[in-house]
This record gives C-alpha cells, sequence and structure tokens, in this order.
C-alpha cells in the first residue's frame, strides 16, 4: 500500500530535480508575491510543474520561472532552478510588512533556510548544521508558521501561476 501522505510532498524529493527554493509569505496575494520578485502578474499564466520546465532555456535572459499560489492566509513562490528565494533584495520586498520564509535545495549541496520580518532578516542558517549563532528565534515571537502537511491536504489543488523568465530585482 502506497503512503498518500507522501504524495503531495514527492517533488521535494525528486532525485532529477537538481535544485529548488521555495518561499512563504503571509498574507500576500499570489500576485503580489509575483510582484514583489519584479515579475509582471499580468503575464502570469497557470502552468503545471512540467510546462514551466519548458520555460527554461539558456538562451533566455537572466532569471527564474517563478510559480506562485496560496495556501491559506500564505502564499509561496517556487522556481525549480532558482535561487531568488534566497537573496536579500527579493526576501526584504517580499517579507515587508508581513513575514516571509524561504527554503532551498541548493545544487551545489549548499541547502539553506531564512526568516524574514518586514524587511529585516531574522533567521538564516543550512539546515543540518550547528553553528547557527544566537538563541532560537524567530519561533519565540512568530504567531503562524508555514502550511503544516494537513493544511496542504486540505488545499487540494492550489493554483500556480508561471510569471516566465524575469530579470533579478534591484538589490538581488
Amino acid at each position: 500500500m502506497q503512503d498518500s501522505t507522501t504524495r503531495p510532498w514527492a517533488w521535494a524529493r525528486d532525485p532529477h530535480a537538481v535544485m529548488w527554493c521555495v518561499t512563504f509569505a503571509r498574507g500576500i496575494t499570489p500576485e503580489d508575491v509575483l510582484a514583489r520578485y519584479g515579475a509582471d502578474a499580468r503575464t502570469a499564466q497557470f502552468l503545471t510543474r512540467q510546462q514551466a520546465a519548458h520555460l527554461y532555456d539558456s538562451s533566455l535572459p537572466e532569471g527564474s520561472v517563478l510559480r506562485a499560489g496560496a495556501l491559506g492566509d500564505w502564499s509561496f513562490c517556487f522556481e525549480d532552478c532558482g535561487v531568488m528565494g534566497m537573496m536579500p533584495g527579493p526576501l526584504s520586498a517580499l517579507s515587508y510588512g508581513t513575514e516571509t520564509f524561504s527554503v532551498l535545495l541548493g545544487g551545489d549541496g549548499m541547502n539553506g533556510f531564512a526568516h524574514w520580518r518586514d524587511g529585516q532578516c531574522t533567521e538564516r542558517f543550512e539546515p543540518g548544521f550547528t553553528s547557527a549563532s544566537g538563541p532560537p528565534r524567530p519561533w519565540a515571537a512568530t504567531t503562524g508558521a508555514p502550511p503544516t502537511r494537513r493544511r496542504t491536504r486540505e488545499a487540494r489543488a492550489p493554483g500556480l501561476f508561471g510569471s516566465g523568465r524575469h530579470g533579478a530585482p534591484e538589490g538581488a
């Protein structure tokens, strides 16, 4: 019997995925997420992961293919082969007036987690390393967290918007 609780997370364990980055921002829309990345949400289209993969082409200008959607009070942005969601410029913009979490599976073996609140980094570390400095943060001050597996299952099929390639916003 196959465990149905792991299927929604199969993308995170895909052995063919070179790298990915996902950000979660509370209280803003997927369109706002795309705009804060510097993309034009008016040109976004509904895309599956397979459809978005066709947008990757080395002849296109620098940038990432962004796919955004919402789960409850949280919006997310997923980059299959990008790292913009771990850069200070986009994270500062995404967290302005709210909070943002970012998780990176790096193609070079480096992984990352970041938490930003109102334009400021409150925590950044590489999971599994014990050298993170200072007391555990931001958990004592956080009133919410990214969607849990249970909330994700309830969401069934969130819509994904693909913004195509776009350049990195200033400060990225």
